[in-house]
Formats: structure tokens, C-alpha cells, sequence
């Protein structure tokens, strides 16, 4: 990762890299008066005041602390839970990105949560299907397809198949 930058110059340990999540929020105050007439910047402002009451200070170098210790703080409580966050703003269907082999017993539970309103979906998203590339890991994915569908496969034809079942399993 040496070297290697990200949007606004940001470097990429600060963004999905090994940075603590300090210093990750750190590198987006940074950013944030340079997205002044840009959706994030407003975008930004709007779920500090939103989510978390931060009305009437603008997120900067000056305020990053205070606002993400506050910000901490009320994200380890029940309220800041990700179901009461979905809940709280009115979100009707959340559409997840699931691979053909993923079980979706998360899924499954969340269908039988009367307590839940949220429409949650899983998108049969067979990615790995292409990937080729390495045919060590093609054939390891392959074998956990195989499992997950029950079904042997031996042949192009039963490869369909598999992937068939586990997309009638999406459904």
C-alpha cells in the first residue's frame, strides 16, 4: 500500500487500510471542507443532525474529537443498533449482496422476526462464477457450491444445475 493514494490525496491506510478509526475519521474531516457545494458535504451534515442531534457546528479539524466521541458514544447504545437504525429511517426493503454458496441463515432469521418491519432480500450475486483466473480457488468456491446445493458436479451441465438450485433456494 505504500504510496498509494486515495481520493483527495488521502492515503489508502486511511481509508480502508490498517488506520485506527480515529484517524480514518480524521482523513474524512480533512476532506469534508474541500466537498463544500458537493452532496457529501451536505450529505455529512445532515446525519450528524439527523441521526446524531449535532445541530449548528460544522465538522472540522476543530470539532472532529468532540463529535466523534459523541458520535461513539451513542452508536454503543440500543437505540444505534442497525435494526433501529434502518427503523428509524423508514427504510422499507434493504437488498443484500449475497454470494450462491451463502447459506442466508441471516436471512432466515430475519424473515420469522415478527418485531421487524424491514424487508430484508438476498441478491444472488454469482461473481465467482467468472472468476477463472485461479483455478485453485475457482475449484475450492466450486467445491463449497457443491455443497451448498447438494448436488454433485462433474460436468458443465451440473454446474448450471447446482447454481440452478441454489437460485431456486435465493427465491
Amino acid at each position: 500500500m505504500a504510496g498509494h493514494a486515495g481520493a483527495n490525496g488521502v492515503h489508502e491506510k486511511f481509508i480502508t487500510g490498517e488506520a485506527s478509526d480515529f484517524e480514518k475519521f480524521e482523513a474524512w474531516v480533512a476532506t469534508v471542507p474541500k466537498t463544500l457545494c458537493n452532496p457529501l458535504y451536505h450529505w455529512t451534515h445532515l446525519e450528524l443532525k439527523r441521526y446524531f442531534e449535532i445541530e449548528g457546528r460544522l465538522l472540522d479539524a476543530t470539532t472532529a474529537k468532540e463529535i466523534y466521541d459523541r458520535c461513539t458514544a451513542m452508536l454503543k447504545t440500543d437505540a444505534f443498533r442497525t435494526q433501529q437504525l434502518l427503523q428509524k429511517m423508514n427504510v422499507r426493503v434493504v437488498c443484500t449482496t449475497d454470494d450462491p454458496t451463502d447459506s442466508l441463515e441471516y436471512h432466515l432469521q430475519l424473515k420469522d422476526d415478527q418485531d421487524f418491519a424491514v424487508i430484508v432480500l438476498p441478491a444472488f450475486r454469482p461473481d465467482k462464477v467468472m472468476a477463472v483466473e485461479s483455478p485453485e480457488r475457482f475449484n475450492e468456491w466450486v467445491n463449497h457450491l457443491e455443497v451448498a446445493a447438494n448436488w454433485e458436479i462433474s460436468n458443465y451441465n451440473s454446474f448450471i444445475e447446482a447454481l440452478n438450485k441454489r437460485h431456486d433456494f435465493f427465491h
